[in-house]
């Protein structure tokens, strides 16, 4: 596989965790405030069954991939964008894990249901992990969206290293490597790869 296509599958997996990400902002926690509290634990029950396979899995793979991108990413790719999505990802989990996640353990044990304050704190501070997984995926889109139009679409992203002619004692070099694809280099000693 391709460093693009990697950076692609992970860019895929963004957009899916964002769309989940604002399925429990705007929709699945607002409800639970309108859900009788005789069903209130069974409603969260079947939701807790649910994540393993809808969320923490994909969560855990991007997690892996965000980690895989610092050593496995196009070479023209800015490393703020690798760090910076890292960063985001961790953050979102950090704090899952010090308030929302334990939140909503201590909501699974409340006889209140929906009158709870964890679900009250919850809905209040929830954006904040909205905000943080929203960027992931922007950051991912910019850097793909740059890196294709910087190699002039799709169907000239490089699949691998083309050997260039071996130019001695050059100045100044352009070479047209495709169409919209020049690379440039300075005076040349030796050889070099064009991507």
């Amino acid at each position: 596989m391709s460093p693009y296509v990697f950076l692609l599958l992970n860019l895929v997996l963004s957009f899916y965790l964002v769309g989940t990400i604002w399925a429990h902002e705007v929709d699945i926690f607002r409800s639970w405030k309108l859900i009788d509290p005789k069903d209130f634990h069974t409603v969260q029950g079947v939701h807790w069954h649910k994540l393993p396979y809808w969320i923490l899995t994909p969560l855990g793979v991007a997690l892996a991939g965000s980690i895989a991108l610092i050593w496995f990413h196009p070479e023209a790719s800015p490393n703020w964008a690798i760090w910076g999505n890292l960063f985001c990802q961790l953050a979102a989990h950090l704090l899952t894990a010090l308030y929302w996640g334990r939140w909503q353990a201590m909501l699974a044990n409340d006889d209140r249901g929906p009158a709870s304050p964890c679900l009250v704190k919850i809905l209040a501070t929830h954006w904040v992990r909205t905000l943080l997984i929203n960027p992931y995926g922007l950051i991912l889109l910019v850097v793909d969206t740059c890196l294709v139009s910087a190699c002039g679409g799709i169907e000239q992203i490089p699949r691998k290293r083309r050997p260039a002619s071996v130019l001695k004692g050059a100045d100044w070099v352009r070479i047209r490597v495709s169409d919209g694809i020049w690379a440039h280099r300075g005076r040349i000693e030796q050889g070099w790869n064009i991507l």
